[in-house]
């Protein structure tokens, strides 16, 4: 049997990284027979992903049935796709199916080489793998092979993202100095005229996901999600950078300037620095991928010129644990 077992909990990264609370239950699903193999997957921190989007499982495999995994065949392998799914705002898994999975694989599940989960836009999906979220090797014994997919790997975001530190700092142009408190800086500054990156240890994502720069506003509700724009450097502004006082990532909140001012210094905002997918024809996202790297609340009446820290929260990122009974 495929068996298949999730763990559950909320949508909002808000609720799941700033309160660090993982609401998590089980659901045992089972499909048909394949012949006499079974594949266990568990399922970790999964949050729902854009609208347009679904997720992606695949098995990577060789092109012939020859390989052997002490004499790779470099270059020769390729995707098969195992299901699609999406993830519901409770949390529950939909949809993910392994009717007619050793067909689609067409070898033996000893030749699995890893695992990927990708993100695809749902009404174009390819043969291969778009975006990357998760993935690893497959390792274990000849009638066992184990994995645990992670976010953390070089075919994926990169390991190197973990290290990533941040500060960021309530700041607005002299023309306009009590904006500070709707306008935020991934930089480090006491004011004005002494700045430097807030952001240490950076280092590029791999395409093709972006960085994405998010403020959260929870003295509404729902809470107000900020798009400041994809950035790609610590030094440099974002790409939405008409309206913007510094040149780091940031901005205004909203960044529509016909719009009230947010106030952010309420005790209840948020920054937020996630990976983006690419969004289909072009489009900016509305609501943030449930991918954080950085995330912190913006203290309560903090002022202008006073940086304040964005916590590290790529352990929160999803893992799936994969066990393949040979």
């Amino acid at each position: 049997m495929v068996m298949i077992h999730i763990s559950l909990h909320g949508r909002r990264i808000l609720l799941a990284v700033a309160l660090l609370l993982f609401t998590i239950s089980c659901k045992n699903l089972t499909t048909n027979s394949i012949s006499g193999q079974s594949v266990s997957f568990v399922f970790h921190n999964m949050k729902q992903s854009h609208a347009t989007e679904v997720y992606a499982l695949w098995f990577e495999v060789p092109k012939s049935a020859a390989y052997s995994k002490l004499i790779p065949l470099h270059g020769t392998n390729i995707s098969k796709l195992v299901s699609t799914f999406t993830v519901d705002p409770s949390g529950a898994i939909v949809g993910f199916d392994t009717t007619g999975l050793a067909a689609r694989i067409g070898l033996d599940y000893a030749l699995i080489i890893r695992a990927e989960l990708s993100v695809e836009h749902s009404d174009s999906i390819g043969s291969a793998p778009t975006a990357i979220f998760l993935v690893n090797e497959i390792s274990g014994t000849k009638s066992t092979g184990n994995s645990t997919i992670t976010a953390l790997h070089p075919l994926a975001f990169t390991p190197d993202i973990a290290p990533i530190t941040s500060v960021a700092t309530l700041a607005s142009s002299a023309s306009t100095p009590n904006h500070y408190t709707g306008e935020v800086y991934l930089m480090n500054a006491t004011d004005a005229s002494n700045t430097s990156p807030g952001i240490g240890n950076f280092i590029s994502i791999l395409a093709p996901w972006q960085y994405g720069l998010w403020t959260i506003d929870s003295s509404v509700s729902p809470p107000a999600e900020t798009f400041l724009g994809y950035f790609s450097s610590p030094t440099g502004k974002d790409t939405k950078s008409t309206h913007d006082s510094y040149n780091y990532p940031g901005g205004r909140s909203p960044s529509d300037t016909t719009k009230p001012l947010f106030d952010l210094t309420t005790g209840k905002g948020y920054v937020l620095v996630n990976a983006e997918p690419p969004m289909e024809n072009g489009k900016e996202p509305s609501v943030p991928f449930p991918a954080p790297i950085l995330f912190g609340m913006i203290p309560a009446h903090r002022t202008s010129f006073t940086p304040f820290t964005i916590q590290n929260v790529t352990a929160s990122l999803p893992t799936i644990d994969i066990t393949i009974y040979r």
